[in-house]
């Protein structure tokens, strides 16, 4: 009997020590202090926000296992009061301290857009007030935070109602973020090559105001063979601050010039609205590059001497050195894509004997072999090539040693005609008449039965791979599959 009333005694003891111990540690031990942090936001004011959380989460853990195994002890209602408080200052604490964590978070990504961009503050003006109002209360708890410090009096007793404080803070935060996020679903509404860009990138450019140099951090994920925008000042008294001249290619290797000669003789004004200046379809940025590209189109439409770039060395290396490497392929698609039309238009008229050195096709496959040896010619013969005029050799040789390959395949079908499969297989580059109004010249996309436009896209000299008949398959699915409106991956 003594032994089991000592034995009881014990046990109690060590639940009243441990309750004592755990009262201690979260009122007076420094253990259970919060690690604060002094940090600047890009706003460049100082702010207080909690750091590790290691040490109160291995006591918030350590502490709810003692006390749970106290719970379902025999001695619980002899000190169920004690045991029942610290459980619930534990749980709350634990919340509480969440809860903190969010709402340090959420206001460090709102806190960088609300205030340090003032372009998002003016279009964003309702949300910007509810911030301001939380941004209040949030700082000012963290002073106070970082002045207590313990834990337990820093979320639990040092001010009432903290926990539905931060509650109410995090969820006024989380309603600013869906109205951010809306706001940018109009952005990407308006250009959608917006959807390439992460948020934070998006609200960076936007908060640009008509500063272009945020967006070239971004540009190549919006245009994917431009690195940077070329800008230059407007003169005083202009609506606008900056001017964009050019887009510069990888290694600023090429540029594409952007007001020489554009339609409306004006130039490209960098505007508030970012998504206006871009992706305008009177006047911005892409309307801008197919300009400029189509210009490029025009100097090879007018250009009377490809057999003279065959025959003389000088002369080829003069055209490649003086175009852009897309144009200098696009250009070599629709030349190959125009004598192979004609050629085999002279089959449907004529009956040429296959073996008679007249067959168009014959004639056509002399000439694509003495075009293929003059680039390697320029490429071997050529001293102190550039790196820029070596790659667009580099493409040239592979698109047209594809072409002359295709042109020998037509060679062993000596019937072959326009309406054949093995020609409307081809995918075939066609330069049209210029538009009477803008004088520009148009050039269109076929294979099969699929017509597109061409891009006008600037790609920059974007290194090749060969081109393989397994590559001749895949365009041909993927421009069926865009002809009737469905996707495709490469």
């Amino acid at each position: 009997m003594i032994d089991q009333t000592t034995d009881e005694a014990k046990k109690q003891m060590k639940v009243e020590k441990d309750l004592m111990d755990i009262e201690h540690v979260w009122k007076n031990d420094p253990i259970s202090d919060l690690y604060i942090v002094k940090s600047k936001s890009k706003a460049d004011e100082e702010f207080y926000k909690v750091g590790s959380t290691d040490n109160i989460m291995t006591l918030i853990e350590d502490h709810t296992a003692i006390l749970a195994t106290h719970k379902a002890s025999a001695f619980y209602k002899n000190f169920d009061v004690e045991i029942d408080l610290w459980e619930d200052n534990i749980a709350k604490m634990n919340e509480t301290l969440d809860l903190l964590i969010q709402a340090t978070t959420k206001w460090q990504y709102l806190e960088s857009i609300f205030c340090g961009q003032p372009d998002i503050i003016r279009m964003l003006g309702e949300e910007d007030a509810k911030f301001q109002k939380s941004n209040k209360i949030f700082k000012a708890q963290m002073v106070r935070v970082n002045k207590d410090k313990n834990c337990y009096k820093a979320l639990i007793t040092g001010v009432s109602n903290f926990t539905k404080t931060l509650s109410d803070m995090v969820a006024n935060f989380e309603t600013i973020q869906k109205s951010l996020v809306q706001f940018l679903e109009s952005k990407r509404g308006k250009f959608p090559r917006f959807y390439f860009l992460p948020n934070d990138d998006l609200l960076e450019i936007i908060g640009m105001g008509k500063n272009p140099e945020p967006l070239n951090k971004h540009i190549q994920k919006i245009f994917n063979g431009v690195v940077s925008l070329e800008a230059e000042p407007a003169p005083k008294g202009s609506s606008a601050k900056y001017y964009i001249k050019s887009l510069l290619a990888e290694n600023n290797e090429e540029s594409i010039e952007l007001d020489a000669g554009a339609t409306d003789g004006k130039k490209l004004e960098v505007d508030q609205n970012v998504e206006e200046w871009l992706g305008n379809k009177e006047s911005g940025l892409i309307v801008r590059m197919r300009e400029a590209l189509q210009r490029l189109f025009r100097v090879v439409a007018n250009d009377t001497n490809q057999n003279r770039r065959i025959r003389e060395h000088s002369y080829m290396k003069q055209w490649i050195t003086g175009q852009k490497g897309q144009i200098l392929v696009t250009a070599a698609q629709i030349e190959w894509t125009k004598l192979c039309h004609d050629a085999l238009g002279q089959i449907d008229k004529i009956t040429v004997n296959p073996s008679s050195n007249n067959h168009p096709i014959k004639t056509l496959k002399t000439t694509y072999r003495k075009k293929c040896n003059i680039y390697i010619d320029v490429v071997e013969k050529t001293p102190g090539l550039t790196a820029l005029d070596r790659k667009k050799l580099t493409a040239l040789i592979i698109i047209e040693q594809h072409h002359s390959e295709v042109i020998d395949r037509f060679f062993l079908n000596k019937q072959i005609k326009r309406t054949h499969f093995d020609w409307l297989s081809q995918l075939r580059f066609t330069l049209n008449e210029p538009d009477a109004a803008e004088n520009l010249f148009m050039v269109t996309c076929e294979q099969m039965s699929a017509v597109f436009d061409y891009g006008y896209e600037y790609q920059g000299n974007v290194p090749r791979l060969v081109i393989t008949a397994l590559t001749d398959r895949a365009y041909m699915t993927l421009t069926t599959a865009l002809a009737m409106f469905r996707g495709g991956a490469p």
